[in-house]
């Protein structure tokens, strides 16, 4: 179900024309707009009240071992462990001087 999912994903994506990706491959200084996010429902009703949602920008402030990331998501500062951004899809934030 999840590669039939993906690759519904990947072939509207290429249609858009943008490049996706998930956040946990995001790079350390990077600006992502979130696009979608696959987490359990409670999950992604937690980050959604913490204002992590569609079309949200966030800032990498730095990549630590085994995945987790610090990000920065309207003016507060998260640390999200791999198993969760690794269901968040973003893309790379144009708009800010890229």
């Amino acid at each position: 179900y999840d590669i039939i999912k993906y690759n519904k994903l990947a072939q509207v994506n290429k249609l858009r024309g943008s490049v996706y990706m998930k956040l946990n491959e995001a790079v350390k200084g990077g600006e992502y707009i979130v696009q979608a996010i696959d987490l359990p429902f409670e999950m992604q009703r937690r980050l959604e009240a913490l204002g992590m949602t569609d079309s949200a920008r966030i800032s990498v402030l730095n990549c630590k071992g085994g995945g987790i990331l610090i990000i920065k998501l309207r003016g507060t500062r998260f640390a999200l462990g791999k198993n969760i951004t690794q269901n968040i899809e973003v893309r790379a934030d144009n708009e800010c001087g890229q």
